[in-house]
């Protein structure tokens, strides 16, 4: 193939990828937007659910600051991107708490 083609191959190439990455959502965002707020009928109950859980565990934990932090990431809804695997949003919730607490 003579240069021509080939830098024209390349060139489409990467408008594809970065067509791609700019369909993507977000991962990040300093935003604070309406999608991400916090549910506080449902934040209750996993406050009360998770305070429970802290109180019943042997361990050193504050179980206000347990429960509260439990009860935010699992009451928040989390951004769904096409093609990936999500954690169980219990799990992470209690192991982000479990550091921060």
């Amino acid at each position: 193939m003579s240069d021509i083609r080939i830098f024209a191959v390349g060139g489409l190439l990467m408008s594809g990828v970065l067509y791609g990455i700019y369909l993507a959502p977000p991962l990040v965002s300093s935003e604070t937007s309406t999608r991400s707020a916090v549910d506080s009928v449902k934040f209750e109950a996993i406050f009360d659910e998770e305070l429970d859980h802290c109180e019943a565990q042997p361990n050193d934990y504050d179980c206000q600051c347990y429960a509260r932090l439990s009860g935010v990431v699992q009451s928040t809804e989390g951004l769904n991107v096409p093609g990936t695997q999500r954690i169980d949003r219990k799990q992470l919730a209690r192991m982000q708490a479990s550091g921060s607490c």
